[in-house]
């Protein structure tokens, strides 16, 4: 009985175990008139009067047949080997003379003339009956007025320098540089020798730009010999004569151990420096040369190798202008821009192109008297030739208020004088020597002009990036000035080709142009950039006097939108693609249509077990735009329009036993792209025990388990699992119940 109610009583156990799984994960993704130049003499010559001014208005003494003489003669004065003679036209003035026939008795007591005096003089000597023709009386006394213009004393076209000793003597480096001053013939010759300025500095820094200039002109010299002649009549013995070509000469020799000066010294120091003497014997010793040209009784020599000065006052007779009557102001005038203009080449402020026009004969040298911090940019130091090219340098952007003077001095011949002994005197069969001599003056003449000032003002512009940090991409910028194309070289911070500067800034970075001409207009453009928003304050406008005006570029990053996806569980397929749906709309809510790339790349915690997608384009319609990911692939989207609404959504999400977060939160992502966004999609999914039932929201069919993952009814694939669990349960019941009842029996 009772092991029929056992039996009755048993009964089969089972047991279920339930499964919980939870799925987390967090991830961010970090964004620049002409003024009236006043005239030097108050008024702007016309063009005949330029013409006017050009004429050579030569001397040619009076021609006397027959001289007036003094009822009583005049000495000659001997005083250290120099002749000279105080003429009552002149008085209190001694003029020096110089002989005219080299075979005649000097006209001062010798040794051998025991008790003959030496007779006075009256005026006179040369006329037109002594010479072939009255053409060579006229030449021959215009040269011997120039020999004694440029010969000692007066030094009318400075040929030489008086020295204390008769050495070889080595000239400063001022001296030097005086003499690579090109004199006005020169550079009416070759005006290139206008354009620059010749110093020492030039062989000590080989400076190749004026070494060059000066070989050219070398070179075209060369070609002038013997004969040639420049287009203005210089000779090739002229050129060869002076100073310039000297120095020029001793800059170019190449002689190991020796600099420029040095080669001056050994080579032409006799010709260039010499004692008061000295220059006294060389005039002399060409004026008989010059008069035995033209066979002028009494004369032999005929070279002058001896004495090199001699030489070049001989040669220089031959040429040029002179000047013989007083120069007045009324015969010069400043022509050119004296409005003070800032040159961006050298950060100076100049003048424009000055130039002091002046009758040929005046051979003018004018010395400036200009105010601190302002120089002459013609031969580095402050004075100028007449009709040489020059303009003013000042170090500082000048005041209306500044002036300059101008000063000159000039040599000029008031009178030329020859005298002749009284009497037939002679010494041991010779005849007194004739006298010439000139009476040379000096005269000054002063003229203060005002200068002129440009108006200025600065631009500064400023570049401000936003929505992108530490950003280090450079923007590329143009100035552009319409209207005043001449604006060319550095303008402070930026350099300007036909009035346009290019350049380019960083965020935070500022650059400024100074000294642009005030009232310009101008326009600052930015280059197309797609990555950014563009916004500019003052961008375009006119420059302000005195003043900075402030451009700003502020430039707002293109938001990007990265879109990722991850699988994570047990049982999570990786290989499946997932594909996402993506929505755009502007900030008035309407659809953002368009294409727009994307880069692809992979999570780096994912680089060994995915494949980086290729780069791409989303087209999108009607502001929607689908796209498929793998496992661990991730997107980015790149310059979307700034503050434009985005939604997110995976299309299989929260299917096949997936639980689908979107940065961790559920249904979708949603938000504005005012910054980069990043958006990570993770689904999860593990074991596939059964769970406890529910309802799917999609599907109200379907049961679902607690944590949302559904049954699939018909699933087979644990079956034998099952049935394996039941059939030991079993067999673990009957044990211990078979186990009890053959303990009862026993």
């Amino acid at each position: 009985m009772k092991l029929k109610q056992h039996r009755k009583h048993r009964k089969f156990v089972c047991s279920a175990v339930s499964l919980l799984l939870i799925f987390t994960m967090i991830l961010s993704f970090s964004v620049y008139v002409f003024a009236e130049t006043p005239d030097f003499t108050g008024t702007i010559p016309t063009e005949a009067e330029k013409n006017s001014l050009q004429e050579n208005r030569e001397y040619i003494p009076s021609e006397k047949e027959e001289m007036t003489l003094s009822e009583k003669g005049l000495p000659i004065i001997f005083e250290g080997g120099i002749h000279y003679i105080e003429d009552p036209a002149y008085p209190g003035e001694k003029i020096t003379l110089f002989c005219m026939n080299n075979e005649r008795h000097w006209p001062h007591h010798t040794e051998d003339m025991g008790d003959v005096q030496v007779p006075e003089y009256t005026e006179g000597y040369l006329t037109p009956g002594k010479f072939d023709s009255e053409a060579d009386y006229k030449e021959c006394m215009r040269r011997l007025s120039k020999l004694l213009y440029a010969g000692y004393p007066y030094n009318g076209e400075r040929l030489y320098k008086i020295v204390d000793n008769s050495e070889l003597h080595t000239p400063t480096e001022s001296q030097f540089n005086e003499m690579l001053i090109p004199t006005p013939v020169l550079q009416t010759a070759f005006p290139y020798l206008g354009h620059h300025s010749f110093t020492y500095k030039d062989w000590e820094t080989n400076d190749t730009e004026h070494l060059d200039e000066l070989r050219r002109f070398m070179n075209a010299v060369a070609k002038l010999y013997p004969d040639g002649q420049t287009s203005n009549g210089v000779t090739y013995s002229d050129i060869t004569a002076m100073p310039f070509y000297k120095a020029v000469f001793c800059m170019l020799y190449e002689a190991e151990g020796t600099t420029p000066l040095q080669n001056f010294a050994i080579m032409y120091s006799d010709s260039y420096f010499v004692t008061e003497e000295q220059a006294y014997n060389a005039t002399q010793d060409a004026v008989w040369r010059l008069l035995h040209q033209y066979n002028i009784e009494d004369n032999n020599m005929n070279d002058l190798e001896h004495d090199a000065l001699a030489q070049v006052l001989y040669v220089y007779s031959e040429r040029g202008g002179l000047l013989n009557y007083e120069p007045s102001l009324k015969d010069v005038h400043l022509t050119g821009d004296l409005k003070f203009t800032y040159n961006p080449k050298d950060g100076y402020w100049h003048s424009g192109a000055l130039k002091i026009i002046e009758p040929v004969e005046y051979n003018g040298l004018y010395r400036l008297e200009l105010p601190k911090g302002m120089s002459a940019l013609c031969d580095n130091i402050t004075y100028v030739y007449g009709n040489e090219e020059y303009e003013l340098v000042s170090d500082h952007q000048p005041t209306i208020e500044d002036t300059f003077t101008i000063k000159a001095e000039f040599v000029w011949m008031k009178d030329f004088k020859q005298y002749a002994p009284m009497g037939d005197v002679e010494v041991h069969g010779k005849k007194f020597q004739n006298m010439v001599g000139a009476v040379i003056r000096n005269t000054t003449v002063s003229a203060e002009v005002p200068v002129g000032v440009d108006e200025v003002g600065s631009l500064s512009i400023t570049k401000k990036v936003v929505g992108e940090k530490n950003c280090q991409e450079e923007f590329q910028f143009e100035i552009r000035f319409p209207y005043h194309t001449k604006i060319n070289g550095l303008y402070g911070d930026l350099e300007f080709h036909d009035g346009i500067a290019q350049f380019s800034l960083k965020d935070g970075q500022t650059v400024t142009a100074h000294n642009l001409p005030a009232g310009a207009q101008y326009e600052v453009t930015e280059a197309q950039t797609n990555r950014y928003k563009v916004d500019s304050v003052d961008s375009t406008g006119e420059i302000i006097k005195d003043d900075i005006k402030n451009v700003l570029f502020t430039n707002t990053k293109y938001p990007d939108l990265s879109l990722s996806k991850i699988v994570i569980g047990k049982n999570g397929d990786k290989t499946k693609p997932f594909t996402f749906t993506i929505q755009l709309k502007d900030e008035t809510g309407k659809p953002i249509n368009g294409t727009y790339h994307y880069s692809g790349s992979v999570k780096p915690e994912f680089e060994k077990e995915a494949e980086k997608p290729a780069d791409g384009t989303l087209t999108f319609v009607d502001g929607r735009a689908e796209i498929s990911l793998l496992h661990g692939q991730q997107i980015t989207l790149q310059n979307l329009p700034l503050n434009a609404a985005y939604v997110v959504t995976e299309n299989e999400a929260n299917k096949d036993r997936y639980i689908t977060t979107y940065n961790g939160k559920k249904d979708h992502a949603e938000g504005v792209l005012s910054k980069d966004t990043a958006v990570d999609v993770i689904n999860n999914r593990q074991s596939d025990q059964a769970p406890s039932q529910g309802k799917d929201e999609e599907n109200p069919d379907k049961e679902v388990s607690d944590n949302g993952t559904a049954v699939k009814t018909g699933d087979y694939t644990n079956m034998w699992q099952y049935a394996f669990t039941a059939i030991a349960a079993f067999i673990v019941t009957a044990s211990v119940f078979g186990l009890k009842e053959w303990k009862r029996k026993r």
